[in-house]
C-alpha cells in the first residue's frame, strides 16, 4: 500500500477543518466553544487560533513545490531527475521517480483549494464576536 505524501494529509485537514469551521456560520451558531472544532476557555473558536500557522505552512509547501530545480521537493526538480534516469535506461527508478511525480502534480492543486478554504475561514473568524476574558478568581 502506497504512503500518502504529508502534505496531501495536511491539505485534507485544512479543507476538512474548514468546512468543520464555517458549519456553525451556515447553521446560524454562535461558533463559540460548543461548536464543532471545540474552541478555547477564551471563547474563540480553535480553528482561528490556529488559521495564521496553517496559512504559513501551506505557503511553505506550494512555495517548495512551485521551485525550481535546484529546491528539494519541487515539481521541477522530480521531473528533471525523472527524465536523467529515462534517459540513461533505468526503467525501474524512472517508474518510481514517475509515480512520486505524479503525486506531487496532484498535490498542488489540492494546496490551491485548500489555501483557498484557508482565506474563507480566516474571513469566518474575522466575523467571530472578540474573546471574552475570564475572572481568575484570584483577587
Amino acid at each position: 500500500m502506497a504512503r500518502l505524501p504529508r502534505g496531501l494529509v495536511i491539505g485534507t485537514l485544512v479543507a476538512s477543518a474548514a468546512v468543520l469551521a464555517a458549519a456553525p456560520a451556515s447553521a446560524g451558531g454562535s461558533g463559540g466553544a460548543g461548536a464543532p472544532g471545540g474552541g478555547d476557555a477564551a471563547g474563540t473558536p480553535r480553528i482561528c487560533n490556529r488559521v495564521g500557522a496553517l496559512d504559513a505552512r501551506l505557503d511553505k509547501a506550494l512555495a517548495r513545490l512551485n521551485g525550481g530545480q535546484d529546491t528539494p521537493g519541487s515539481i521541477a526538480r522530480m521531473q528533471m531527475r525523472f527524465d536523467r534516469q529515462k534517459a540513461a535506461g533505468h526503467a525501474e527508478v524512472a517508474t518510481y521517480l514517475q509515480d512520486r511525480l505524479t503525486a506531487r502534480q496532484a498535490l498542488q492543486p489540492i494546496l490551491t483549494k485548500s489555501k483557498a478554504d484557508l482565506a474563507a475561514v480566516k474571513t469566518w473568524c474575522a466575523t467571530q464576536p472578540p474573546a471574552k476574558t475570564k475572572p481568575s478568581g484570584k483577587e
